[in-house]
């Protein structure tokens, strides 16, 4: 019982760290913001710290509450897959990914919040929790399925822009989940070949 909440705790120490950075730009506002967040013309030209920070920059206080909420309610959805280590890799993997299809994909020049990197994540945990066979599992990749297709089609500016000072950003949701997707098969595909060797090898 010890052991597995040393375990938590252990795994709770990325989390942390990523709303501590991202918390630190609420104090420092449009300074952080120039200096961190993603934008393409400037990553193009070398910056390329830009392509992990950009997504740890926020518009105001609760576009940054909406962003570490939401990440914790993915890891708690599927705490079991995240390790310390793996989180960290996520977290690199999904932001350079995303950053580098948005210089191509993204039609603004600012992009700024962890929304795709969150769908990403949460696109990622669906897909490798499928080896669980879970219902509740394809209930929720339909939903993100269903929540993209809504976004890109039919959204609305309304009460989140209001909310968090800026437009929602609805293409990179989708360039996060169609990343998150890819990683996720990648990653359950390796997840049972490991498994057919270790199978085999008993």
């Amino acid at each position: 019982m010890i052991s597995k909440i040393q375990m938590r705790l252990k795994n709770i120490w990325p989390l942390i760290a990523i709303a501590a950075f991202a918390g630190i730009g609420m104090f420092f506002g449009e300074a952080f913001i120039d200096m961190f967040a993603f934008k393409k013309t400037i990553v193009l030209e070398f910056p390329y710290y830009r392509l992990v920070t950009g997504h740890l920059t926020h518009s105001n206080v609760n576009h940054y509450l909406l962003n570490m909420m939401g990440l914790v309610v993915i890891i708690l959805l599927f705490f079991e897959y995240f390790s310390a280590k793996n989180q960290y890799i996520l977290f690199l993997v999904g932001s350079i990914s995303i950053s580098l299809l948005m210089v191509f994909f993204y039609e603004k020049e600012t992009y700024l919040g962890m929304s795709a990197y969150l769908h990403f994540l949460f696109a990622w945990s669906v897909i490798v929790d499928m080896q669980s066979k879970r219902k509740t599992t394809y209930i929720l990749l339909a939903g993100l399925i269903i929540k993209i297709v809504y976004e890109l089609g039919f959204y609305q500016a309304g009460t989140t822009e209001a909310l968090i000072g800026i437009s929602v950003a609805t293409e990179s949701h989708a360039i996060g989940s169609m990343l998150g997707l890819v990683a996720g098969l990648i990653t359950l595909t390796l997840s049972r070949q490991k498994n057919r060797q270790i199978n085999n090898a008993t």
